[in-house]
């Protein structure tokens, strides 16, 4: 599937990773498969069992990068992510955006990709990542809010 390959890439932001977390969340989907009540709605449950597993994936980055073990694991590949043909106004904000989603730790970093990137709704977010429609707001103010001021410093140009 590759909407499922495009969505990992984007929330990691790095193409390493990414058939790593893929294969691993096809697999945990095929162990509950049983739970799958309506089969026209295979997507959005393999998309959501796979952002679950990227915020694993960025979690346990970031952990190893504490521990010294890895401090190239968190950076963002912008090169793979934004396509020469993006306007150069759209290619700087996404520029900015990877900048600081590479310093946010995942349960912020997730849900604004999410709403930035790929465009979903508060609602979509909250199913995909499997909180609440008010946590999810709530993060993505914090987000908003450190995206801002990143921009009010200068910082990801």
């Amino acid at each position: 599937m590759r909407a499922v390959n495009g969505l990992a890439l984007r929330l990691l932001g790095r193409d390493g990773d990414v058939d790593d977390v893929v294969q691993d969340s096809f697999a945990a989907a095929f162990g509950a498969l049983d739970r799958l009540q309506d089969p026209q709605a295979f997507e959005a449950w393999i998309c959501g069992i796979l952002v679950r597993t990227v915020g694993k994936a960025i979690r346990r980055r970031r952990m190893l990068a504490r521990l010294g073990l890895g401090r190239a694991l968190l950076a963002i590949d912008l090169d793979a992510l934004i396509a020469p043909s993006v306007p150069q106004d759209e290619a700087l904000e996404l520029r900015r955006l990877y900048a600081l989603a590479e310093r946010l730790p995942a349960a912020l970093r997730i849900p604004l990709l999410l709403q930035r990137v790929e465009g979903l709704g508060l609602v979509e977010i909250a199913k995909l990542t499997g909180a609440s429609l008010a946590t999810v707001k709530r993060r993505i103010t914090t987000a908003e809010v450190a995206l801002r001021d990143s921009f009010l410093r200068g910082e990801g140009r």
